[in-house]
């Protein structure tokens, strides 16, 4: 996998992170259930960030979204 170095003014397209992400997940030695999930979660967030650049804003809202979608499940299971 290339390194990427990138600033705050040249942060990846939606689009980008989802090639880096097939890339890593390509090259990723581990299980093949393990890719799988890997690439649900990035694809999840790839989804979510709708075209939109992350920063780390972006990431901790995420973060925010996926605790609130636990708490929905874990309240729906009761």
């Amino acid at each position: 996998m290339k390194n990427i170095i990138v600033s705050n003014e040249t942060l990846p397209s939606a689009r980008q992170i989802k090639d880096l992400a097939e890339e890593f997940i390509r090259d990723l030695d581990a299980s093949e259930t393990t890719r799988i999930t890997y690439k649900k979660a990035l694809t999840r967030f790839i989804l979510w960030l709708d075209e939109d650049r992350p920063t780390r804003s972006t990431i901790i809202e995420y973060k925010k979204y996926l605790q609130e979608e636990v708490i929905k499940l874990s309240t729906s299971n009761t």
